[in-house]
């Protein structure tokens, strides 16, 4: 619907196809140019996702330390997290953060608590080691509304 309506909107019709083949589909910040010149959405695309991320549920925080600490015991055997409400305590998603598969802990576990409302992962962890642990909006509510997506960082103490 969006390159048609591109499409209809350009004099050029060979230039609006080159630049719908040309666009690149990677690179949020064009795509959101390029759908907010549309006026495709009542609002402007930044101005909508703020709106949807105040609704959703969060991570409220971390049982056993503060994200990003930096001297974090490498004897913790578990990471809670804790949600600004129930999730559904099926669906989750933990992706790798920027760092790779080499700064996400072991993970041994995983399981429910607080009547969904927390989750927890039994890990062991290394000393002197950085840990990135993404939760993703696969994490949901009863009603389906995805958690914001989330990025644990820290360190373990040497």
């Amino acid at each position: 619907e969006m390159a048609a309506k591109f499409y209809e909107m350009q004099k050029d019709k060979k230039a609006a196809i080159k630049t719908l083949i040309e666009l690149d589909y990677s690179d949020t910040e064009s795509i959101d140019t390029f759908i907010d010149n549309l006026s495709y959405f009542s609002k402007p695309l930044a101005v909508l996702r703020k709106e949807d991320s105040g609704s959703r549920p969060k991570v409220v925080s971390i049982q056993q330390f503060e994200n990003g600490n930096m001297s974090v015991d490498s004897n913790t055997k578990e990471i809670t997290f804790v949600f600004s409400e129930p999730l559904n305590g099926i669906q989750t998603g933990v992706d790798l953060g920027t760092l790779g598969r080499n700064a996400f802990p072991k993970v041994n576990d995983r399981y429910w608590e607080n009547g969904n409302k927390a989750w927890t992962l039994n890990v062991d962890l290394e000393p002197n080691k950085q840990y990135q642990i993404v939760l993703s909006n696969n994490f949901r509510t009863a009603d389906a509304v995805p958690l914001n997506p989330y990025l644990l960082e820290f360190k373990t103490a040497p």
